[in-house]
């Protein structure tokens, strides 16, 4: 990655040596710092490492000057716990307690990459502190490769603050050092493992409508008697619903970077026909066959089948996630009549469900009542 000509120094921090992971940079003017094609020799050379606070933070000597520098738009947590930790750990979604450990590897990288290199900073700019801090844009190498863009790249540092105007993607290194989950974005647990879902299924009334057929008039007059005016004769409930998939997504911390789960669903629908209907046939005396019709009862005649498998991509960014599934809606009416109940039409009586993570199968239920 290539350093841009004419680089413009970032702002500096008045609060937390050197940056502030919870808010952007003191703004303050932005000198430049013009380099010519093959002007790399003339920046000032890295003798020597004198002391590092953190990765991003170090005391060198350039061309015979000791000075305190900063690597501006990124920030590394620090050695030692303590409140710049705390808040580094809100900004990043980092476990605080492992934050030290990770000082100290992003303090170790920096060494390396100094100890096997020769390294010149890039950009000299505003002070901070009264003087006692230099925010550098960069330090560059032989290949005019970026010290930032590569600890950014490893996972050693985060970005903070408004990035330098380089022509590095400050967000898009972090953003692939955290897929990858590399330096302080890894987890000791891969994630298919740290994937833990929950599913319960429901039947959701979407609507209902109730209606009562009533005795109309006696054979004998033709009126209505007062006994019988009030007496049903049917009742149909028509009922429409759906079913619902409550799924609980829980993730093991810390979740550096959204991860997208695919679910694979579908829900079983019951067709109800009814009751069986008993007949029984017989000869009268003119000889013809007569059938006779018995009150329905019985088993309940029904079927039930698997509606079509759908997808939901299902994006996890917090520990904790739930997610709703519904049904298409069906309806089905419930009627008694001459003293039995029984019920026309469709409910949603299960599911089926798969959660994969890229090709791992992470979960699957299923329920039918």
């Amino acid at each position: 990655m290539k350093v841009l000509w004419g680089i413009v120094v970032l702002v500096g921090s008045g609060g937390l040596v050197g940056c502030d992971p919870l808010g952007s940079l003191d703004e303050v003017p932005r000198p430049g710092v013009e380099r010519a094609p093959g002007g790399a020799a003339r920046l000032p050379r890295v003798e020597a490492v004198v002391s590092m606070r953190r990765a991003d933070i170090l005391t060198v000597v350039a061309d015979g000057a000791t000075q305190v520098v900063h690597l501006a738009g990124v920030c590394a947590p620090s050695p030692v716990a303590g409140r710049f930790n705390r808040q580094f750990a809100a900004h990043t979604g980092l476990a605080v307690a492992a934050l030290p450990r990770y000082g100290r590897e992003a303090i170790d990288a920096v060494r390396g990459m100094f100890a096997t290199g020769t390294w010149r900073v890039a950009a000299l700019g505003a002070s901070t502190n009264n003087g006692a801090v230099l925010t550098a844009v960069d330090f560059v190498d032989e290949r005019d490769e970026s010290m930032a863009g590569e600890l950014l790249r490893r996972g050693y540092v985060a970005c903070v603050g408004a990035a330098p105007r380089t022509v590095l993607a400050y967000e898009e290194l972090e953003r692939g050092a955290r897929e990858a989950e590399e330096g302080m974005w890894r987890h000791a647990v891969p994630l298919g493992r740290r994937v833990r879902v929950e599913s319960r299924f429901e039947r959701e009334i979407v609507s209902r409508d109730r209606w009562d057929v009533y005795q109309q008039r006696n054979t004998a007059t033709g009126r209505v008697s007062t006994e019988e005016r009030g007496t049903v004769l049917e009742r149909h409930e028509q009922i429409e619903e759906r079913g619902v998939i409550e799924l609980e997504i829980r993730v093991q911390p810390p979740v550096t970077r959204s991860y997208e789960l695919l679910a694979r669903y579908s829900f079983l629908v019951t067709d109800e026909y009814g009751r069986k209907q008993q007949a029984m046939s017989g000869l009268r005396d003119d000889g013809k066959r007569f059938m006779t019709r018995r009150t329905a009862g019985g088993e309940r005649v029904r079927d039930t089948r698997a509606c079509d498998v759908e997808t939901a991509l299902i994006v996890v960014t917090s520990a904790v996630t739930h997610v709703r599934i519904e049904s298409a809606s069906v309806a089905n009416t419930k009627s008694e009549k001459a003293g039995i109940a029984y019920e026309q039409g469709q409910t949603v009586t299960g599911y089926e469900v798969e959660v994969w993570l890229g090709t791992n199968l992470v979960y699957w239920a299923e329920e039918s009542g």
